[in-house]
């Protein structure tokens, strides 16, 4: 049985997600072709290699959203800004995210686009979309997560929810080309190791919020995690919402034979762990079917 464990040592973004989809042996044109059924004009997507604390590994980029690198030492400040009216980072992974948790009633007089799409749009992109078909329905359950989780924020439907960042064309392309990737591999089980998130703070159109971010903590209910003194955010919603969509088992690796190893880096070099995503495929090892012994009852 083909496994993947997700080992989020240091957290999930989209972006990471899709860069150790990449190294773990993903053909680039398969997120190419991904982005291609989009009848979206997206900007141009690329990988680049990189390293974090020696850690070689592929990074995610989206045309104007790479941000910026940045060294997060002893200083770093334990807030994470958000400028939303004009600020659409890439969902990247480090100190500066900047998702919002911004719900907006659309009555046709809303512009739309500056603020992202809403969760109708989204779900009209993707179904016109000529993804294939297990891709699309993938997709649309990472949004009608995220969805779901922030109208429970907000107290509305999920229909009228906004999106700002996750509505962006970048996280798009992390949702879908995570999809994507997750699907060329025919996985069979999916897997994740403990969770950690940070202890910073995030600024939103509501005002200062503890982490995890609103969003995400509705996105984790019934999966473990705990927070390390890191004042950080490790945990973005749409890496959560991946987890909560593909991963059926949250805890140690289970025994397994490795066939492939794939790092995602984050945007940022953090101090004590490495701001990296590891995934890790084999076969798995079922000790007890391996010793199971035929016995035959002669009557």
């Amino acid at each position: 049985m083909k496994l993947l464990h997700i080992d989020a040592f240091a957290g999930i973004s989209g972006d990471m997600s899709v860069a150790a989809l990449r190294d773990l042996g993903v053909p680039e044109e398969v997120f190419q072709e991904a982005l291609r059924a989009l009848a979206i004009d997206l900007p141009s997507c690329r990988f680049e290699r990189a390293d974090r604390t020696g850690i070689s590994g592929w990074r995610f980029l989206v045309s104007g959203h790479e941000g910026d690198e940045v060294d997060q030492g002893e200083g770093a400040t334990k807030t994470t800004p958000h400028h939303h009216e004009d600020d659409h980072d890439h969902d990247q992974h480090g100190h500066h995210h900047s998702h919002t948790h911004e719900v907006h009633e659309h009555h046709g007089s809303h512009d739309h686009h500056s603020h992202g799409r809403n969760h109708a749009e989204i779900v009209s992109l993707l179904e016109k979309s000529s993804l294939d078909a297990k891709v699309k329905t993938r997709s649309l359950a990472v949004f009608r997560r995220i969805a779901i989780a922030e109208g429970g924020v907000h107290g509305v439907p999920p229909e009228n929810v906004g999106f700002h960042e996750v509505g962006a064309e970048d996280s798009i392309a992390d949702i879908v080309c995570t999809c994507a990737g997750f699907d060329y591999l025919k996985i069979d089980t999916i897997t994740c190791g403990p969770l950690i998130e940070g202890t910073g703070h995030i600024h939103c159109a509501h005002g200062t919020f503890p982490l995890p971010a609103p969003a995400t903590l509705a996105l984790l209910k019934g999966i473990p995690f705990r927070q390390v003194e890191e004042p950080w955010e490790h945990i973005t919603p749409t890496g959560a919402a991946i987890l909560a969509e593909f991963s059926g088992n949250f805890g140690p690796m289970p025994e397994m034979a490795v066939t492939s190893i794939g790092y995602g880096l984050g945007s940022r070099n953090t101090p004590n762990r490495p701001n990296v995503l590891r995934l890790i495929l084999g076969e798995s090892v079922d000790p007890d079917l391996s010793h199971i012994d035929e016995v035959v009852e002669l009557r």
